[in-house]
């Protein structure tokens, strides 16, 4: 697993932890020439180094990665997204915040701070909006009463909105939206509502 050097705290929670992290793109070229790699690497937004040519070729090395972001650099936050990586951490999380996402990822699941999901769900929102492309759902990923509770669930909509708009009892609507979460392996409705629409899975109103 690798770190930022700086986050010794974090270093002290996860025993494995033996990377030390790129700070330009000499560093990490020489760092190419390693041939054993972390399982998760946690980095820093850094104006000297290629994030999309670090990403890629961590990828490749079946090396999970994670983004460490300030509130001042959320306006990157979509592109940012687009790297499809598995983890965006706060910088400055807490230190139980920060168990919870280790954990997250290393149960293969995707971690995004609650603090990002009204960001990128906004402007996910307006960047689909205009650009009105047809749903591009992946088949036999859900039926199709799941895609429905998934668009409202994108709507913001409570599980008792949902059950009177489908005239179904509460416990049925829990049920549909546990298995909703499970096949897309996130650990809440507001990721689940983020990745449908990142993946353009649902019309957005």
């Amino acid at each position: 697993m690798g770190f930022v050097q700086d986050k010794k705290d974090f270093a002290k929670q996860v025993q494995q932890i033996s990377f030390y992290p790129p700070k330009s793109e000499k560093e990490y070229k020489s760092i190419q020439k390693i041939r054993s790699y972390p399982k998760l690497l946690i980095l820093e937004l850094s104006p000297n180094i290629n994030l999309y040519k670090m990403t890629e070729y961590y990828k490749e090395h079946n090396v999970m990665i994670a983004l460490l972001i300030s509130m001042k650099d959320t306006k990157y936050l979509p592109d940012l997204f687009k790297l499809d990586i598995q983890g965006y951490f706060l910088k400055g999380m807490k230190s139980i915040e920060r168990q919870v996402a280790v954990n997250s990822l290393l149960n293969g699941i995707q971690y995004i701070h609650p603090t990002f999901v009204p960001i990128l769900l906004e402007r996910y929102k307006t960047y689909k909006t205009l650009r009105k492309e047809p749903l591009n759902r992946p088949k036999s990923l859900l039926s199709q009463r799941e895609w429905d509770i998934l668009e409202q669930i994108v709507q913001g909509k409570s599980n008792d909105k949902i059950g009177e708009h489908f005239n179904i009892v509460i416990k049925t609507v829990k049920n549909h939206v546990s298995c909703i979460l499970k096949k897309l392996n996130v650990s809440n409705r507001t990721r689940a509502a983020v990745v449908a629409i990142k993946n353009n899975w649902v019309s957005l109103k």
